[in-house]
């Protein structure tokens, strides 16, 4: 990443500036207060229902996932997508993964099985926390990233960098499109693999636009003092679950003007067949 990314990496994208500027809103101040709100946001699904926050499958909610199952889709998943590596021929060494929020590990862990060492990220303490518990005896570390930026990692010390199912929860397309410049900076070129899922399209009537009446009243009321538990469990409420989405020819678009090399990109959709995905694999020449 040359001086002017890494300069829209710390203090926002020149359309976001400028959007502030006409306001009269100071970018940093505006994306800082936004990181804030899904680090709460975040940090109270982490101590309600972790699993369940991760993967959002019906009837499983309130604490009904058993952790096996739980780990074994995390392995699936994995192996689905390191088949798809296999196919592409990488990544070339197989040294150092990066899952980017990791949550409680379920997809870190399963990347110990083809890397030597994985790190996972991720916004939340109470997240990083119970993945550190449970993963303890696996060639793994997790850290709390609650930036606009990776900056926290050097350059080019990644072999594969891996997130599906967050980064619709970003705050801002803006912040999406940092952290996808962010994941190729620190990508080794000539050989690593980034492989990142992002909704093309997302209905406005899709589950989580669905829970915005209950996302307010959860605030309102736990700012209050009301115990968050009993407002889940009880009142079913539910702490906010931001859902962006960039259509797939803007991702290209933009993974052109960094240089990148998009090698391949697979298409579906989730969440009761509502939302519609992409995966992209995508590679950095050196």
């Amino acid at each position: 990443m040359g001086p002017a990314s890494r300069r829209n990496a710390a203090s926002g994208s020149r359309p976001q500036r400028d959007h502030f500027a006409r306001t009269g809103i100071d970018a940093d101040r505006a994306t800082a207060r936004a990181l804030r709100g899904a680090k709460q946001a975040w940090n109270d699904w982490g101590s309600i229902d972790p699993l369940w926050s991760i993967i959002t499958h019906p009837g499983l909610q309130h604490g009904r996932w058993t952790i096996g199952e739980f780990w074994r889709l995390g392995e699936d998943e994995i192996s689905h997508v390191m088949s798809t590596a296999g196919h592409l021929g990488l990544p070339a060494t197989r040294d150092e993964a990066l899952d980017f929020g990791c949550g409680v590990g379920r997809l870190t862990r399963a990347m110990t099985r083809y890397f030597s060492h994985s790190t996972g990220v991720d916004v939340a303490e109470s997240m990083i926390d119970q993945a550190a518990r449970l993963n303890q005896g696996y060639p793994c570390r997790f850290l709390v990233n609650d930036t606009d930026n990776l900056a926290q990692f050097k350059d080019s010390v990644f072999d594969f960098v891996y997130t599906a199912l967050v980064l619709q929860h970003l705050p801002t397309v803006d912040l999406i499109r940092t952290f996808i410049d962010e994941f190729l900076r620190v990508l080794k070129p000539d050989g690593g693999l980034l492989a990142f899922q992002l909704p093309t399209y997302v209905p406005p009537r899709s589950l989580r636009n669905r829970l915005r009446l209950r996302t307010r009243a959860f605030a309102a009321l736990s700012a209050l003092g009301l115990d968050k538990r009993v407002l889940y469990d009880r009142f079913k409420l539910v702490p906010v679950m931001q859902m962006n989405f960039i259509p797939k020819q803007e991702v290209l678009t933009y993974l052109g003007s960094l240089g990148a090399s998009i090698l391949e990109v697979q298409c579906g959709k989730f969440e009761f067949g509502e939302v519609a995905s992409a995966t992209y694999f995508v590679t950095k020449p050196g």
